[in-house]
C-alpha cells in the first residue's frame, strides 16, 4: 500500500517580512503554541534561512490499497 504525490510549480523566494510570518505559521502548525515558548527569530538565523513559496501549477496523486496483486503469467 502506498500514497504518492508530485507537485509541480515554480518556486520563488519569499521576502524577509513574509518569511518571518511564514516561519511562524509553519512552526505553530507543526507544534501549536511553539512560537510563544521560544525566542524571537534572530537576524543571523533569518540570514541563514531561505523560505520558498511554491504556487501549485499541477499535481499528480496516486494511491493503492489492499493486498499485493498476483504476478502476471509470462507469455
Amino acid at each position: 500500500n502506498y500514497r504518492s504525490a508530485v507537485i509541480r510549480g515554480s518556486a520563488r523566494k519569499v521576502s524577509n517580512d513574509d518569511a518571518v510570518w511564514a516561519l511562524d505559521i509553519l512552526t505553530n502548525g507543526l507544534i501549536p503554541g511553539r512560537m510563544e515558548e521560544v525566542h524571537a527569530h534572530r537576524r543571523k538565523e533569518l540570514a541563514a534561512t531561505t523560505v520558498l513559496e511554491l504556487p501549485i501549477e499541477n499535481f499528480i496523486f496516486k494511491s493503492r490499497t489492499g493486498p499485493a496483486g498476483e504476478p502476471e503469467e509470462p507469455t
